[in-house]
């Protein structure tokens, strides 16, 4: 539970889901409560029954999200490094972060909420189906973003030679495909990260540390069909190693912010373990 609770994506999305039935039990208590007491109708009967909508729908949207993390995590295995050539995958954010996908999806269930709110009136549905539109507008945008990198950039594949131990010199390859987009610039940060959740009453809180953190001069081989950058990796001698134990994960990252032409700006991250 704890790993399961330091995930990001399962952190945000719950939080959200907590949050909306938070509000709409605050609403819907409000509204009875104004009316039994003082008279005044805050909410009607029907208005109250409408601000169930949204976190059901989130509920049972963002549900299957965090199951898939549950058992993504669960399958993890935390394996020492192997002693010859690895390739380490990408995880992104290729398009946009976990928030912002999560407040576009937000955003859409409210204009879903409000539509069928105003559906049963002939007189404001054009007005839900515009707000509908408007909100559909963010979750467009990413999705589009997403189709013109992949027709543009390949999956990102990072090569190492050798197993990474404290005190390592050696060089990392970034390669990666191009279908008609052009690399015009990259920033390289290596940084190391300690991740420690601590228990205030019943309540894991999650906090991130960084212990270290570089920027790196890459070079980049020119090349028309695909991206092939060569990053030369010093981990200090005195640099923590990659651990996982009950409450506190350190973990080494490199993360490639890629500016593009002919495709939207995208972004590489690659978790190093060091022995």
């Amino acid at each position: 539970m704890k790993k399961l609770l330091r995930d990001r994506v399962v952190r945000t999305t719950l939080y959200l889901i907590l949050l909306m039935w938070g509000f709409s039990t605050c609403s819907a208590v409000t509204g009875v409560w104004f009316d039994r007491r003082w008279n005044v109708h805050h909410l009607s009967p029907a208005e109250i029954r409408d601000v169930w909508y949204l976190p059901i729908l989130m509920t049972i949207v963002w549900t299957p999200i965090i199951v898939w993390r549950a058992f993504a995590i669960r399958r993890e295995r935390i394996t020492p490094p192997a002693a010859g050539p690895m390739n380490i995958k990408d995880q992104g954010p290729a398009t946009a972060s976990s928030g912002v996908y999560i407040f576009a999806s937000l955003l859409l269930f409210l204009g879903i909420a409000l539509a069928c709110n105003f559906s049963g009136d002939p007189q404001r549905w054009r007005v839900g189906v515009a707000i509908l539109a408007v909100c559909t507008l963010p979750f467009v945008f990413i999705i589009f973003r997403r189709i013109r990198l992949r027709r543009a950039l390949g999956p990102a594949e990072l090569y190492l030679d050798a197993r990474i131990q404290r005190g390592f010199s050696g060089t990392a390859r970034y390669v990666r495909p191009l279908r008609g987009a052009e690399l015009k610039s990259v920033d390289v940060r290596l940084s190391c990260e300690e991740k420690h959740t601590k228990k205030f009453n019943r309540i894991w809180i999650p906090t991130t540390r960084v212990l270290h953190e570089e920027t790196i001069t890459a070079q980049v081989t020119p090349s028309a069909d695909r991206i092939d950058i060569r990053i030369p990796l010093h981990i200090p001698p005195t640099g923590s190693r990659s651990m996982t134990t009950d409450n506190t994960t350190i973990i080494w990252w490199l993360r490639l912010r890629l500016q593009m032409s002919g495709c939207p700006d995208t972004k590489s991250a690659f978790a190093i373990e060091v022995a």
